[in-house]
């Protein structure tokens, strides 16, 4: 791991070196001069960073990042010697005492994550994957400030105000946050690094971007909604009659079949506010859009008879326009299309899965 990252993961300053036959993680001595745990002991600080282990890190390196924001003054009047998570009424609450407390209430119920994060780093390791710093820390500050912008209204103070109420800090949040960024972008360029394009997914892939069988219907249409077509809360239906509306689309379908112009009569009947702003037109349509009756009538369309007649569907009454019919050959866009498969964002399935080969592959004892 990045040395800058491994500061920010599991715990500040801390490194974890995995042998998977044996499940044995040794945390470096930069946490503290000499400082040496245990498998047992490394367990229980994993448990305890589940309950609030970053705030537990910066308490036992909290000398060393003399830029870290400092703990709430409400937990902490006095600095507390190296190893002390607390002070009561004059007595030292050692931190091995509070995560045995944590070990003993939430036992071996998120052994798996961190088993998971060790493999990660491992298989990473051996792969030459790693993450940038810098990456880390802007994904971070971003996904902070959409939260602030989103549940906050912009407000950094009510944020701030709503972790102190959480005993929490921003230094602490960050560390986690940056915890949980690390290992996720890690298991991504891990899955970008083993994923496979199958014939089957070319093939989706190819009809999701030119249509069915590689061909592309450019069209427009005009929507005439009846009551059946709209939502049954509104009062009043929310829409015309099924009779008002055919005799809608009837005298609409006979203006354009007189020569009328098409964009004109989106503009002046659709009841298709979104399309309507694009002269009707439907971006990248697809089957299933508006139904059978709707794709069906949309292939019966040609260049030399672009205009349908009318077409009902869930939503009511359509007329139909073909503007452009655009055919692509497979073979002329294969390559395109699996390095686009090949970089697109992984899926948490695509995550999920690769932990479970390497819980596969790897030889774990003591669960």
């Amino acid at each position: 791991m990045n040395s800058g990252i491994a500061g920010c993961c599991l715990f500040p300053a801390l490194r974890v070196f995995v042998r998977v036959q044996r499940v044995i993680a040794v945390i470096s001595s930069s946490i503290c001069p000499g400082a040496l745990f245990s498998r047992k002991k490394l367990l229980f600080l994993w448990v305890a960073w589940s309950c609030g282990g970053a705030f537990l890190s910066l308490q036992l390196c909290v000398a060393q990042d003399p830029k870290a924001d400092p703990p709430l003054e409400s937990l902490r009047t006095a600095p507390l010697p190296a190893g002390v998570i607390a002070r009561v009424n004059g007595r030292d609450i050692p931190v091995e005492d509070y995560v045995g407390y944590l070990f003993a209430s939430l036992g071996k119920s998120r052994l798996d994550e961190f088993l998971d994060r060790l493999l990660l780093e491992e298989e990473a390791k051996s792969s030459g994957v790693s993450i940038a710093q810098d990456r880390v820390e802007a994904a971070m500050e971003e996904k902070i400030e959409r939260t602030i912008k989103g549940l906050y209204q912009g407000s950094r103070k009510a944020f701030l105000d709503s972790l102190s109420k959480r005993r929490s800090s921003l230094e602490e949040h960050k560390a986690k946050l940056r915890q949980d960024i690390y290992y996720e972008s890690l298991a991504s360029e891990l899955v970008l690094r083993t994923r496979q394009v199958t014939e089957p997914e070319l093939r989706k892939q190819f009809e999701k971007s030119h249509g069915e069988g590689g061909v592309r219907n450019v069209i427009r249409h005009i929507l005439i909604t009846s009551r059946t077509g709209i939502d049954p809360a509104k009062p009043d239906g929310g829409g015309r009659p099924i009779a008002d509306a055919r005799e809608r689309a009837e005298k609409v379908l006979k203006e354009l079949q007189a020569g009328g112009d098409f964009v004109q009569a989106v503009k002046q009947y659709s009841d298709d506010a979104f399309t309507k702003k694009n002269e009707g037109r439907i971006p990248l349509y697809q089957k299933g859009f508006y139904g059978d009756a709707f794709h069906n009538a949309v292939m019966q369309l040609t260049p030399e008879k672009p205009l349908s007649g009318i077409v009902e569907s869930p939503k009511g009454y359509h007329l139909i326009q073909l503007v452009e019919r655009q055919a692509t050959r497979f073979e002329d866009v294969q390559a395109e299309l699996e390095k686009q498969i090949r970089t697109q964002t992984s899926t948490a399935l695509e995550r999920r899965m690769l932990l479970e080969r390497l819980r596969v592959k790897a030889k774990i004892e003591g669960l």
